[in-house]
């Protein structure tokens, strides 16, 4: 039977067993109704529901690890994926298992908004999508989240609906919450009109010229930052302020206005469902790795966040080298991975040294984690 609207539904697990269990009828109904499914989860998981179903069956397993890289830019992918896969109203069916561990607890903020986002993203698709969870694992906060972002919830024969089911609510609680604190050293500039575009382009530029700042990383900054500070004077969000540190992983540029938004998914709407200035998140969002958006009154702060911003310190490695790490937790995008597996298959340097990272990760996982 077609699927008229959008479900949004969690799957409560706490084997691999349990796990797969809960996806085999859930695809294979999808099957049986011809349907486009897709399902991401880890490898191993992958291969034992291909098992189970038969790889030769209509769907598509996705590796998670290659999917749920960064927040907004994983949800744009969905997006696209969800407009093919539903044209002409054809119906679509998306099993897909956020990754958790490693995360910190800003990361895990934003991913849980991602969850109470799609309720508002996808409403009206002819879409079922299911979220499983390991609540054997999880934090108790995560496992709590996702209560908050599933109008249902499945777990072994019983499907309830979820009486704690309220993301608007969600995405309030955590907008409204603290950030990390800045540093009290972090480089500032005000924004009063559009006088100051330019000044401030070239204040970002002049910071990054006391980086060791991959090229391809400032073109991202100063294209996020572009399109905030153009839409924060365009549309009169008050005067603001711009500031600029790193730390040792990380660059993270915050934009301070006076300013509320119009809607608590500011930041995860696509330009179709966003206003003006919450399209210029969305767009930030695309090209930075973490969007963190915080309401305090009248007062609006966005961190912008970019990860593996240096550049290389191994001559000749174009940059590679400082995605070893990324790439050793399985948590590069797909291109990049393409990148890093090419550059090490003639750098023995790099070889040697992702190898290394590799074993890290393994000594620091559980035996039995199913990415590995």
């Amino acid at each position: 039977m077609a699927v008229a609207t959008y479900t949004h539904s969690a799957l409560f697990y706490e084997t691999t067993d349990e796990l797969v269990d809960g996806l085999v009828p859930f695809v294979t109904g999808g099957i049986e109704a011809d349907e486009h499914v897709v399902v991401v989860v880890s490898a191993s998981v992958g291969e034992t529901l291909r098992q189970r179903i038969g790889s030769s069956a209509g769907y598509d397993v996705w590796d998670s690890t290659e999917v749920y890289t960064f927040p907004v830019r994983t949800l744009a992918g969905f997006v696209e994926t969800v407009r093919a896969g539903t044209q002409g109203g054809q119906p679509m069916r998306v099993a897909g298992e956020p990754i958790w561990t490693g995360r910190s607890p800003l990361e895990i903020a934003e991913w849980t908004c991602v969850e109470a986002a799609c309720n508002v993203v996808f409403a009206g698709s002819p879409l079922r999508m299911l979220c499983p969870y390991d609540i054997s694992r999880l934090e108790p906060s995560v496992v709590a989240a996702a209560r908050r972002t599933h109008p249902v919830i499945h777990q072994g024969a019983h499907v309830t609906a979820c009486s704690e089911f309220s993301p608007l609510d969600h995405q309030a609680g955590v907008r409204s919450s603290e950030l990390p604190r800045r540093p009290a050293s972090c480089e500032q500039i005000s924004i009063f009109s559009a006088a100051d575009l330019v000044p401030v382009l070239s204040f970002v530029e002049a910071f990054a010229r006391t980086q060791p700042m991959a090229r391809a990383r400032l073109t991202d900054l100063s294209l996020a930052v572009h399109d905030m500070v153009t839409e924060t004077i365009e549309y009169g969000l008050g005067p603001g302020r711009l500031r600029l540190w790193t730390t040792d992983q990380e660059l993270i540029c915050e934009i301070e206005s006076r300013s509320s938004l119009a809607s608590r998914f500011a930041g995860y709407l696509p330009p179709s469902l966003a206003t003006a200035p919450e399209g210029a998140l969305w767009s930030a969002g695309q090209k930075c790795d973490l969007v963190a958006v915080r309401e305090h009154g009248a007062t609006t702060i966005v961190r912008l966040h970019f990860f593996d911003y240096l550049v290389s310190s191994r001559p000749g490695c174009d940059g590679i080298d400082t995605l070893l790490g990324v790439y050793a937790l399985r948590a590069c995008d797909p291109q990049e991975a393409i990148l890093v597996e090419a550059h090490l298959a003639l750098c023995p340097d790099c070889r040697a040294e992702a190898d290394q990272l590799v074993e890290v990760v393994r000594s620091m996982l559980d035996p039995e984690d199913e990415g590995w």
